[in-house]
């Protein structure tokens, strides 16, 4: 009786954290389906800066975006204009010229106890 009662309890902690890790793998596909989603609709509008932010802005995994995620509530949204110079369509000598835009995201999150 008392092999089986600890062992109950082991069972129970591993099947909490199983439980954990599949959240934990889910949140972060979902956070990462909401960014690529984020950069492709950003990049369509890659010459104009507003147009970018806006579009990565409205489709990224922020609360009330397209893309929210609903397994967090407090997901931000990054966006950054950069310059590659290996790519065309981006010029050193003009300033405010860009041919790419990252986009990521950042979650707070706390664990309980």
């Amino acid at each position: 009786m008392v092999l089986a009662a600890m062992l109950m309890v082991a069972l129970i902690a591993l099947a909490g954290l199983a439980v954990d890790v599949g959240h934990a793998y889910l949140v972060k596909r979902q956070l990462q389906a909401g960014v690529d989603a984020a950069a492709l609709s950003a990049a369509q509008d890659i010459p104009d800066a507003a147009a970018v932010t806006a579009a990565a802005y409205a489709y990224g995994p922020s609360v009330g975006a397209k893309n929210a995620t609903t397994t967090v509530d407090k997901a931000t949204t990054q966006v950054e204009l950069k310059c590659i110079r290996s790519a065309p369509g981006c010029s050193t000598k003009r300033a405010g010229s860009f041919n790419a835009v990252r986009v990521s995201v950042q979650v707070a999150c706390r664990v309980p106890g």
